[in-house]
């Protein structure tokens, strides 16, 4: 569920997994931060309210996710010749 939305900036939402007991939906929060960042966007992702466990598989799993979002977004931008942007590499801050 998205919690907050402030465009073109930041976004908040709930985060779980229905399947998983020890993080059932709305269980924690994900901030999406969007910034300029050398002529490309920094993507910061700050996720609250993990328990210990899952905080420890989430901060290798947003990295992992962030660098492939990365890849995508500069292989669409080569392909379809639109000036260049980059997706900066994102970091992750635990609470």
């Amino acid at each position: 569920m998205y919690l907050e939305l402030e465009p073109p900036n930041r976004l908040v939402f709930s985060w779980g997994f229905s399947e998983l007991d020890a993080l059932p939906p709305g269980a924690s929060t994900v901030e999406v931060i969007l910034s300029s960042e050398g002529g490309g966007t920094r993507v910061d992702i700050v996720h609250l309210g993990l328990p210990d466990a899952e905080a420890q598989q989430h901060a290798s799993g947003w990295p992992h996710f962030l660098a492939q979002l990365a890849t995508v977004v500069t292989l669409d931008s080569a392909t379809s010749h639109r000036s260049s942007s980059h997706v900066g590499r994102g970091s992750l801050e635990e609470g």
